[in-house]
């Protein structure tokens, strides 16, 4: 018998309840694997279009000590093209070049690798900024599947805009952090020095 303190309990809640945040927890923990198994086939796949002018055929990733080539000189670098200056992605493209060579398999699953990871930054900054675990895990999943980042992903070249959106990312996080903490002594120098990853991707 229920005391009138004590509101009724309703049978079955219980374990219905619990199901749903594993099923919603599961989701946001696979999100990130979920975009690496979508791209995963690209790395069977050769370079295409602008990977030859930017990467097999581009001299100035073939000397790393050379860092001027890569640092000091647009993105194009090439007569009548637009000056773009994106020295953290030419940076990457001349250590991987170092390590990798031409292998494009290589260069594929680095790709993959930095959606997962966007993937996954994603859904931390959703469920900060909202405190919900499905809302992030939808939009983590959504984010993973959706078809506009299939150019970015699976070719080479995207990895600018990887890149960006990663760095973009978590300085959104590291900004959100230091503004909902009781003190935000280096939270904000954190952020600082995050954003720049996005801006000279």
């Amino acid at each position: 018998m229920n005391t009138l303190d004590e509101p009724p309990r309703r049978a079955g809640r219980r374990g219905g309840s619990m199901a749903a945040p594993r099923a919603v927890h599961w989701a946001g923990l696979l999100a990130p694997w979920l975009a690496l198994a979508l791209f995963l086939p690209a790395t069977g796949f050769d370079f295409t279009f602008d990977d030859h002018r930017l990467i097999t055929l581009n001299p100035r990733l073939r000397d790393l000590r050379d860092a001027r080539a890569y640092l000091a000189t647009s993105w194009w670098d090439e007569p009548g093209q637009h000056r773009e200056y994106r020295p953290l992605t030419m940076t990457g493209f001349a250590l991987q070049y170092a390590v990798s060579g031409t292998r494009a398999a290589d260069w594929h699953l680095v790709n993959a690798l930095l959606h997962a990871l966007n993937t996954a930054l994603l859904a931390g900054l959703v469920r900060r900024l909202f405190g919900r675990a499905d809302l992030a895990a939808a939009a983590a999943l959504l984010f993973a599947v959706h078809p506009v980042h299939v150019e970015a992903v699976a070719g080479i070249v995207g990895r600018a805009e990887l890149q960006m959106t990663a760095g973009f990312l978590a300085a959104l996080g590291a900004a959100h952090a230091s503004m909902t903490a009781r003190t935000g002594r280096g939270r904000w120098g954190r952020a600082a020095a995050v954003l720049p990853a996005a801006l000279l991707a």
